[in-house]
């Protein structure tokens, strides 16, 4: 099979890396090394790289390291499946969060907890329009300690950002009750700033898996907790110790670390201090527009919108653009010839975060096209001329008309079937 020509699939997972994370990588597959965690069974030393990756995340996110602690995880699915397996240890049955939230929170809640509720901010985190009625729902069915809430700094489909301003006054909303407040950085960190001291609040924690805009390798993540956050039994249980029931690492961590993926992740960090998240943000809004620009301009641009309407990016500096699928099919064939025939690497479908689609955008799925630090503008020349060559091979009279019998024996069938039902049912009550 060809190679990818143009990858924009970097929501998913950043691809290239970055040279300096191949290095590391490469180098610690021909080096080893002292600073591990697994060779000797003297003290852990600040130059141990699960020590190293700690360091450079609590400095990364302002990380107050008197009242908090990361954890490192195998990513965000496995972070939020910690926190959320502490909610439902502390009876907690109320998740307060906006559409734009991942399935790894919202699924959760539904599998671990009790008798789960699920209250909605409205449209999103940024376009709080309902929150002070739902402090006022909490109040009036008396779930003030009973209730935790999840927020999404960078959504997942349209790479919306929920401002600074949203997020502290969630925290502030709530204050007085003190639940728990997650916020999952996964799409953000790497593009944007996170500050976790700003907001002044101990019972916060943030999820985040470091494949994406931290460019490192799969496998990594963190948790950060409050250092007495986490009382639930570990997930894992084992690891080194003195005896069988005395650990020496923390809970959350048993067992051999991905020190491979940490050390991407070491190295991953130093590539976007040196970079500057500014310059990373104006490289990825300047994509954004310049894509916008091109697809307004289309040649074919009636074809363009049979198949597909391109929101209006909120955050162009997010670096992602979304399609809604107007026609399902000619989106598939349109999105499968770009990979099969021109070797371009898009994201179809919920991206993980179904409700954002169907509650905020208002359709089934969407086409998901996102930048990373290596693509450049004539990346895009590639995929508008092949876009403009996949439309007029996909969005025919002939393809059309053919969709259009589709649906009316579509039609057909399931009056006649309704007919059916009914003429027995008569049937049966005679």
């Amino acid at each position: 099979m060809d190679p990818v020509k143009v990858y924009l699939n970097n929501a998913a997972t950043t691809w290239p890396k970055p040279k300096e994370v191949v290095d590391a990588v490469v180098n610690s597959f021909n080096t080893p090394t002292l600073d591990s965690t697994r060779y000797c069974n003297c003290s852990k030393r600040p130059s141990d790289i699960d020590n190293v990756c700690r360091t450079k995340i609590s400095e990364m996110f302002h990380v107050e390291n008197n009242k908090f602690k990361v954890i490192l995880t195998t990513g965000c699915t496995e972070s939020l499946n910690i926190f959320t397996n502490q909610m439902a240890r502390n009876g907690l049955t109320t998740l307060v969060c906006g559409p734009e939230s991942h399935n790894s929170i919202t699924r959760c809640h539904f599998e671990k907890i009790k008798d789960p509720i699920m209250l909605m901010i409205r449209n999103s985190m940024y376009d709080m329009t309902n929150i002070e009625a739902l402090k006022e729902e909490i109040i009036r069915r008396k779930l003030t300690d009973k209730f935790y809430v999840a927020i999404t700094q960078c959504c997942n489909v349209d790479g919306t950002l929920t401002p600074d301003e949203n997020i502290q006054k969630v925290v502030d909303t709530f204050r007085e009750f003190n639940p728990p407040v997650v916020v999952d950085i996964t799409q953000s960190a790497g593009t944007f700033e996170f500050n976790l001291s700003k907001y002044n609040y101990d019972n916060m924690y943030v999820a985040c898996s470091c494949h994406k805009g931290l460019y490192s390798v799969q496998g990594i993540g963190f948790l950060i907790a409050p250092t007495n956050g986490l009382t639930m039994p570990p997930l894992i249980s084992g690891g080194t110790g003195k005896s069988f029931s005395e650990r020496s690492t923390d809970n959350h961590e048993a067992g051999t670390g991905n020190e491979l993926a940490m050390t991407s992740l070491s190295a991953s960090i130093d590539y976007i201090k040196k970079t500057g998240l500014e310059n990373i943000q104006s490289h990825k809004e300047m994509l954004v527009n310049y894509m916008v620009d091109k697809i307004n301009n289309l040649p074919n641009k009636d074809k363009f919108d049979k198949v597909f309407y391109m929101f209006t990016p909120k955050t162009p500096k997010g670096g992602i653009i979304c399609l809604k699928n107007v026609n399902q099919t000619f989106s598939r064939h349109v999105v499968t010839t770009l990979l099969n025939s021109y070797r371009i690497v898009l994201r179809n479908g919920l991206h993980c975060a179904p409700l954002y689609s169907r509650n905020y955008l208002k359709c089934d799925t969407t086409v998901r096209i996102s930048f990373g630090m290596f693509n450049t503008t004539s990346d895009i020349d590639y995929v508008i001329e092949s876009l403009v060559k996949a439309l007029d091979a996909s969005v025919t009279e002939e393809a059309e008309k053919h969709q259009e019998e589709q649906k009316r024996d579509l039609k057909a069938y399931l009056e006649k079937r309704h007919e059916e039902r009914l003429k027995k049912a008569e049937e049966t009550k005679g």
